[in-house]
C-alpha cells in the first residue's frame, strides 16, 4: 500500500554535467515519512524515498516542496554525491552532480545527554517494525533554550539526508536535522524550545512503494 502524501512547503559543492550514456533504471522501494507543522501550524508530511540495496536516498517535491520548480528529483549516495535531475528553460532534461564532504562523528557527541525516557515511533500496518527511540536532551549555553531528541540506531547511512540543506541549490527540506550525528543514527523526533516558541517534528512511518528513476 502506497500512502498518499501531500506536501506544500516552500551549501561547498562541485558541479559537473554528467555525460549521456545508456540509461540505468533504479527502483526506490521504501518511502520514509516525517511529520512537521507548516508556518500556519498545520501538519504536513515530508517523504523521502529509499533504495535499501544501494542505500541511496531520493528527494522529490514530496520532500523539498515547490521551492525549486525546475528540479524533478535529487538522488543522494552515501559517498557524498548528489545527482540532480532538472529541466532547463527550454524544458530539456539535464543532470548535474554535486559533492559534499561528509564528516559524521563516530559516536554521539557528549552534549547529547541521555534522559532515560523512550518513545515508540512508526506504524506496523505498513509492513515495517516500529522504532523505540531513546530521548536525549541538549542544553544551550548562555540561554534557557532546550532541545529534546529521540534517536535509534539503524542499518542505514543517514548522513546524506542530514546534510541535504547544505547543498548550494534552492531545494531545501522543511525539517532541519542535526548534522552532528553518527551515520547510523535515525532522528525520530525533535522538540526545541527557543525564543518562547516550540519547533518540533516526528517520524511517522516507513511504507513499501515503487518509485522509478532513470539515470
Amino acid at each position: 500500500m502506497k500512502p498518499v502524501l501531500f506536501l506544500l512547503v516552500f551549501t561547498s559543492v562541485c558541479h559537473a554535467q554528467i555525460p549521456s550514456k545508456k540509461a540505468q533504471t533504479l527502483n526506490f522501494t521504501e518511502v520514509w515519512v516525517w511529520e512537521y507543522p507548516d508556518n500556519e501550524g498545520k501538519k504536513q508530511n515530508m517523504a523521502i524515498y529509499h533504495h535499501p540495496q544501494k542505500d541511496y536516498w531520493l528527494f522529490t517535491f514530496e520532500a523539498f516542496g515547490s521551492g525549486d520548480e525546475m528540479t524533478e528529483w535529487i538522488m543522494a549516495k552515501p559517498t557524498g554525491e548528489y545527482i540532480q535531475r532538472y529541466r532547463d528553460e527550454h524544458g530539456n532534461a539535464k543532470t548535474l552532480s554535486h559533492t559534499l564532504h561528509f564528516d559524521p562523528p563516530a559516536k554521539l557527541p557528549g552534549y547529547y545527554q541521555r534522559t532515560g525516557a523512550s518513545m515508540t515511533f512508526g506504524d506496523k500496518s505498513f509492513g515495517f517494525p516500529e522504532f523505540k527511540g531513546r530521548a536525549y536532551r541538549v542544553n544551550f549555553e548562555k540561554t534557557t533554550d532546550q532541545a529534546l531528541y529521540y534517536f535509534v540506531k539503524v542499518q542505514k547511512n543517514m548522513t546524506s539526508v542530514y546534510y541535504f540543506n547544505r547543498l548550494n541549490m534552492e531545494a531545501k527540506l522543511p525539517v532541519i536535522f542535526p548534522a552532528d550525528l553518527p551515520a547510523d543514527q535515525l532522528v525520530l523526533g525533535e522538540e526545541v524550545r527557543t525564543g518562547g516558541k516550540t519547533i518540533h517534528y516526528r517520524f511517522r512511518f516507513i511504507s513499501h512503494t515503487e518509485y522509478y528513476i532513470e539515470l
